[in-house]
Formats: C-alpha cells, sequence, structure tokens
C-alpha cells in the first residue's frame, strides 16, 4: 500500500460515510447521467459525482477528479469511448467507492475492515476503495485521497437525498454549469452551500509540448532524404501490467509502421511518466538512423498527433488525423495475441 496511509481514524470515518451511503441506497432513484460536485477542501479542486447502480450490477459513487476527470466522463458518457472498454481502465482519471461482493475484497482491504472491527454481510454489502489514474491499476488510497472520498461521500448522499425529493435539483441554470457543494464560511461558522459553477478551463499540462532544437534539425535535414513513404503512428497501453516501485502501472507503446507494405517500422514500450518525451526521440532516432524522411505520418490519436507536430511541420512532414490505422491494428492484435500465449 502506499507510504502515505490513512489512519484508523481516516479509515474508521471512510467506511462509516460509505456504510450511510450506500444505506440510501441512491441508484434506485439516481442514474450515472445526472452529475453534481464536491469540492476538495484541501485543495479547492472539484471533484464531479455520479452514481452508479441503476442495473443492479456495479453500486458505486465515482468521483472524476477535476476538469481532466470530467472530460473522461463526458467522452464515456458520449459514446466517444465505450463504457466497459479495457480502454477506459487506461485512462480514467477519479476515486471510486464501490460496494462488492466478499470474494471480490482483497487482503489489503480486509485486513483494514478486521483491524476497525468492522463486519459486512450480503451481496454488494463490502465497501472498496480505490484511486484510478491514467497509466496505472486501480490501487489503495492514500490519506489525501481517503479524506477528500470521505467528504465526497457525505456531500454525495446530502445531494441525492435531496434530489429524490426534487428531481429538478440538479438542472444547470445554463449550459456547462454544474451544482457544486462548496465549504464556505458564514457567520464565524464553516458551512457547506451549493454553487452553480463552469468547469475549470483543461490547463496545459506540458506532456505534449515537447521542444525539439533546432540544431537536430538542420541536422536531420542534411542526412535524410525526403521520400513518399506513409507511416501509420499510434501509442497504446498493454493490457498486462508491471510494478517498479510504489504501483503497478500498464506500459505504453509506441508503434509505427509502413501504410502501403505493412511493415512494422519499429516499436517502443515505455512506463507513462517518461512516454512523451520518449515517443518523441523514438521518431526523431528512427528518421536520422534510417536517413529518411516519409511525407506523411498518420495516426488516430491528438495526444500523440501533438507530439508529432513538434518536429513534423519543421521537416515538411504532412500529419493526419485518421479513423483508422489497419496496419497498426494488425500488428497491435498480432502483439496482444502473443503476449496472451505466455
Amino acid at each position: 500500500m502506499k507510504r502515505n496511509t490513512p489512519s484508523d481514524e481516516h479509515w474508521r470515518a471512510l467506511y462509516n460515510s460509505a456504510v450511510e451511503f450506500a444505506e440510501i441506497k441512491p441508484w434506485e432513484w439516481m442514474n450515472d447521467s445526472k452529475v453534481f460536485g464536491v469540492q476538495n477542501p484541501q485543495t479547492g479542486e472539484i471533484g464531479y459525482c455520479c452514481v452508479l447502480g441503476e442495473l443492479g450490477e456495479v453500486m458505486a459513487l465515482v468521483v472524476y477528479l477535476g476538469t481532466e476527470g470530467l472530460m473522461n466522463y463526458l467522452d464515456m458518457h458520449s459514446g466517444k469511448i465505450v463504457p466497459g472498454d479495457q480502454e477506459t481502465l487506461f485512462i480514467q482519471n477519479c476515486l471510486m467507492a464501490s460496494f462488492e461482493d466478499r470474494r471480490d475484497i482483497e487482503k489489503e482491504d480486509v485486513s483494514v475492515i478486521k483491524k476497525l472491527g468492522l463486519k459486512f454481510r450480503g451481496e454488494k454489502a463490502w465497501p472498496l476503495f480505490r484511486r484510478y489514474e491514467p497509466g496505472y491499476v486501480p490501487w489503495y488510497l492514500d490519506r489525501d485521497e481517503a479524506l477528500y472520498l470521505t467528504v465526497a461521500l457525505q456531500q454525495a448522499r446530502d445531494i441525492c437525498l435531496r434530489f429524490g425529493d426534487s428531481d429538478s435539483l440538479l438542472d444547470p441554470p445554463k449550459d456547462g454549469c454544474y451544482l457544486v457543494r462548496v465549504l464556505e464560511t458564514a457567520g464565524g461558522s464553516v458551512v457547506w452551500e451549493d454553487k452553480w459553477l463552469e468547469p475549470a478551463h483543461l490547463k496545459p499540462n506540458g506532456r505534449t509540448e515537447s521542444i525539439v532544437d533546432e540544431i537536430r534539425i538542420q541536422r536531420i535535414k542534411g542526412k535524410a532524404l525526403p521520400a513518399p513513404a506513409v507511416w501509420e503512428a499510434d501509442m497504446f497501453y498493454l493490457p498486462s501490467p508491471v510494478r517498479e516501485g510504489d504501483k503497478p502501472f500498464f506500459p505504453r507503446v509506441l508503434m509505427f509502421a509502413d501504410h502501403h507494405s505493412g511493415l512494422l517500422l519499429d516499436l517502443h514500450v515505455t512506463d507513462f511518466a517518461n512516454s512523451y518525451s520518449q515517443i518523441v526521440e523514438r521518431l526523431l532516432a528512427f528518421i536520422e538512423n534510417n536517413a529518411v524522411i516519409p511525407a506523411e505520418i498518420q495516426t488516430q490519436s491528438v495526444e500523440l498527433l501533438q507530439l508529432i507536430k513538434s518536429f513534423a511541420s519543421r521537416l515538411d512532414i504532412k500529419t493526419t488525423i485518421t479513423k483508422k490505422l489497419p496496419q497498426i491494428a494488425r500488428a497491435k492484435n498480432e502483439l496482444i495475441a502473443n503476449m496472451n500465449r505466455f
């Protein structure tokens, strides 16, 4: 588990809040299209909450963290990302309190439950808390995450009960606003209040901003020759996690292939944290080592497109977003099939 582990007091508060939330069974009158916010009192960040359980399969409160987390939710809800796809596991940025059967509770969770002297019986009765972070295996909460999820469960319970009395509660006064529970100081007291707020602007994280020095660009131009080649390029996660350090992560793969011949040009595996700089370096190194500049690079990924653009226009390489990468799809399927044999 993480080094910054919640204390027994923090765990007890979290489990109590989860039990109180489950007792009202909000999934009986709410569905995952009803989204509301709870501000983190420590950081000011807003988590966007939705209730799962309308179909009786997964019962949970999901707290999507910040605007990035909200965008993940909206992509899934719109069908841009299909809920249940393995890809959703790799990109979600959220905290989740779910209610599981005993067989789904891991030994680390059981250890905490026993230490606290808690008892749970029956189907979907065991609280389970996890942090979903892009590129990583769902993992145990640290202290700050436990504190915030406790607050989110408490405020979500309040919202759900009020929504049960008035189903217009979450109807926004204008498009793009969300009802958010915010901790305010009023009359010398600290109280939770409702506010209608627009999500904060998504800040550039710098991950897709890579600087390629001009000397290197000129060196490539002097050595490599333009060619009529079209390359397909993609980056994706491998479904088999590896562990180095605190928690397991899903390796990320850069793959590019010749669109016309189907030849796999290169495949590079990296960890999530270093993948952006390594991907740019790998593409440039391939161009340098093979002394060829393709006419066009095609990709399905907007994220990868931004990385490629850091050098493509300076090398007169056309960049294109496309819905299909037939050569990459074939090679990717073969790679994953071979992995599954072991």
